[in-house]
This record gives structure tokens, C-alpha cells and sequence, in this order.
């Protein structure tokens, strides 16, 4: 069970602001392990497993593969055309050492039943989403005896070569990226710091820019709920549970949202809607299962 269920907290401007905690999908243990997770337009949930994309409607639980490819990874994300952007790794078979592997960003067009490569990038790459629903690749770069290359993050575009590679270079090693918009990305680092990256400068932020993180806890995910604000999920001190909180990136105030426990993992943050935040969860027992929690925020 996950606890509690709802409360308040202050948000920016000491405004006070109520929330409440519901499940939206109780995943089966019959299904296949999940790897990421994502909402479309319209509220509906994309799951991405070792064989491809599922889709599930949290309104009457109908669910159906929507792009059947092996190997699927990370989020995969539907386009307002109706395409789906998804990452697919090697087969496991490569002879190639592992900081050679690839990880290719395809896009499938259901209309015109057409799969075709939009970027591609490195094993650990991950694709995310900015606030006005641009998808991008987050690389996190390799580092080896012949082979090194800097933590990029990179705009996918309509058609291949339509890319905005960006590289993210910083003195503290770059965990996980959130953009923020075409302007700016949030980046988290392993060493619980973060930064600001301005896009439409040079987008490598220096030593002094990465600063101590708004938490001496661990980041397992984080979104983007604004031009301003970012949601974040990390571990709490006693390794036994969640911080649940929104960060402002101007002004570096923290609003801590709610503490949960009783959950394996928490993996995702979706952003839904104004108001609504959506968490993708883990439980593990004979099998892993993944559930979704929505967030409501309301003042």
C-alpha cells in the first residue's frame, strides 16, 4: 500500500495547495516487464517492454500493442500525427564492447506502416520530452581507452538530419536530463547537484554553474512542469521511501510535496495536464509489475 494518500504544502508564494493520491493502472502480474512509460494527448498510457509498445485505456482497461518491435527501451512517446518515437537497442548478440553499442531512435507512422530511423546514440541513451511536447535523446557519452564522447542531448526532428545536437559538458558527470522548453534543460548530476543549461548559448555549463542540489537524496526522475519548475522523485535518508517535491529553477525555492512509502521503485514522471502529474511505479513479487499513481494539485 502507498501512504498517504493526500495533504497540502506550500508552494511558490506561500501559496497553500492540496493533493490526493489515486491509482490509475494496477498492472498484472502476467504482463511483461515494463521499461518506460508516457501519456499521449489523450490520456492514454504507452508502455515500452522488451517487444515493443503497448497502449492501455485507464478508462475501461482495454490495452493493445501498438508498435511490436524487440528489444524496445527507455520512454517511448506518441507524436500529434499519431507516429510513435521509441528507442531500440542491440540484440544482445553484438560482438561490439558495450561503449560501441548502439541505440537507434525510430519512428513508426501506423498510417502509412512506415519504420524508419530518426537519430541514433549510445547504450544508457533515454528519450524525454520538453513542455511543449518536442521529444528529445539524452545521451549520457562514453568514456574509454579508445573511444570517448561528452553527454549530448538532442532534438529529434521531423525527418533524419533535422537534429539539434547539443553537448553537455560539466565538471560533475551529468545523471539525467529535463528540457525545459527550446530555450534550456534542467540536468541533474550524480553527485546531487544540477544546473540550468542555456540552449541558445554554447549549452556547457562550467564547474561553477553545477550547484548543490535542493537535496542531499539521490534523484530517480524528474519533469518538467514549466518554463520554471520541475517535479522531482528521490530517495529519502532512510533509503525507505520517496521525496515528492517541486523545485523552481529561478528562484531555487523547494516545496516538498509528500514523502511515500511502501513502494519498490518509482520510476517515471509524466506530466498530464495542468494539476495532474502521473507516477509510474514498481512492485515486485513473483514477477515485477508496473502501477500508476495520479498526482491532483489543486489551490
Amino acid at each position: 500500500m502507498i501512504t498517504p494518500k493526500g495533504g497540502s504544502f506550500y508552494g511558490d508564494n506561500r501559496r497553500k495547495i492540496t493533493f490526493s493520491l489515486e491509482p490509475v493502472v494496477i498492472g498484472s502480474g502476467s504482463h511483461y516487464e515494463t521499461d518506460g512509460f508516457s501519456v499521449t494527448n489523450d490520456r492514454r498510457f504507452l508502455f515500452t517492454g522488451e517487444y515493443g509498445v503497448q497502449e492501455v485505456d485507464p478508462s475501461n482497461g482495454s490495452s493493445m500493442m501498438l508498435l511490436k518491435l524487440s528489444d524496445c527501451t527507455s520512454t517511448a512517446y506518441a507524436e500529434p500525427g499519431g507516429s510513435i518515437v521509441a528507442l531500440r537497442g542491440h540484440d544482445g548478440r553484438s560482438v561490439v564492447p558495450p561503449p560501441r553499442r548502439g541505440i537507434a531512435t525510430v519512428r513508426w507512422n501506423p498510417l502509412e506502416s512506415i519504420l524508419s530511423i530518426a537519430a541514433c546514440g549510445v547504450a544508457g541513451s533515454k528519450l524525454t520530452r520538453d513542455i511543449d511536447g518536442n521529444i528529445w535523446l539524452f545521451c549520457p557519452g562514453t568514456s574509454s581507452l579508445f573511444y570517448s564522447k561528452p553527454p549530448s542531448i538532442e532534438r529529434i526532428g521531423k525527418e533524419p538530419g533535422n537534429q539539434n545536437l547539443l553537448d553537455i559538458t560539466c565538471k560533475a558527470k551529468v545523471a539525467d536530463v529535463c528540457p525545459m522548453g527550446a530555450t534550456s534543460v534542467f540536468v541533474t548530476t550524480s553527485g546531487n547537484g544540477y544546473a540550468l543549461v542555456d540552449l541558445s548559448d554554447t549549452g556547457s555549463p562550467s564547474g561553477a554553474e553545477i550547484v548543490s542540489s535542493p537535496s542531499d537524496l539521490y534523484t530517480s526522475a524528474v519533469a518538467a512542469l514549466d518554463e520554471q519548475r520541475v517535479a522531482i522523485l528521490a530517495r529519502n535518508k532512510y533509503g525507505n521511501g520517496w521525496c515528492f517535491y517541486i523545485f523552481n529553477t529561478v528562484t531555487h525555492r523547494r516545496s516538498d510535496i509528500v514523502e511515500l512509502t511502501g513502494l519498490a521503485d518509482i520510476t517515471d514522471i509524466e506530466v498530464a495536464g495542468e494539476g495532474e502529474i502521473l507516477l509510474r511505479c514498481i512492485t515486485y513479487g513473483v514477477s515485477p509489475r508496473s502501477t500508476v499513481w495520479k498526482v491532483t494539485l489543486s489551490d
